[in-house]
């Protein structure tokens, strides 16, 4: 298998399960894996790839939401947060030190976890705020509203990442490395 067909292969495994643990977990208020795994890819396939798999994991599961399509200023900013969650695993991946270890690495990406989940809840706050005429009063109405809603979600999103995301980067360091060797090898 080429380098570029198993990139298109990882890019579709990606898609899927972040759009699939999605509808696993619906049933959960602002509990989900997609920023995570969105991250993730970011992290093994560069930020460029990272940002495309989070635009269209979001766009298919938000488009065929099992509880209704989101409307469409709700949708961009949805989009946007998640494939900000792309970006920043591949900024991550060229920033990560190998001195982080354990705790630390835990910690930073509990962090990062926590950064990216508030930077989604802003925007799709954001967007609803313009759906309904926005206002600077209606948006921090908005963020009052649901503030445990978003507390749930940047409580779990901060656990899964500096559980789930630090133990799955430490595993999978390694093939990242030989990866992009790989990439650097075959480029003329």
């Amino acid at each position: 298998m080429s380098g570029e067909t198993r990139r298109l292969a990882l890019s579709a495994v990606f898609v899927g399960l972040a759009v699939g643990t999605n509808y696993v977990l619906a049933r959960f208020p602002n509990v989900e894996l997609m920023l995570s795994i969105v991250f993730l890819s970011g992290y093994v396939l560069g930020w460029r790839r990272g940002m495309v798999i989070g635009i269209v994991a979001e766009s298919i599961f938000s488009l065929f939401n099992p509880y209704g399509m989101a409307p469409i200023p709700v949708l961009l900013t949805q989009i946007t947060g998640v494939a900000a969650a792309g970006f920043a695993g591949g900024w991550f991946h060229k920033w990560q030190p190998e001195k982080f270890q354990g705790k630390t690495h835990s910690l930073i990406l509990g962090g990062w976890g926590l950064i990216l989940t508030l930077l989604f809840d802003l925007l799709t706050t954001l967007g609803t705020a313009a759906m309904i005429g926005f206002s600077w009063k209606s948006y921090i109405a908005l963020l009052a509203f649901g503030s445990l809603f978003y507390l749930t979600h940047l409580l779990s999103n901060g656990l899964i990442f500096a559980v789930l995301v630090h133990l799955l980067i430490r595993n999978i360091h390694d093939f990242v490395v030989a990866e992009k060797s790989q990439v650097s090898e075959t480029t003329p």
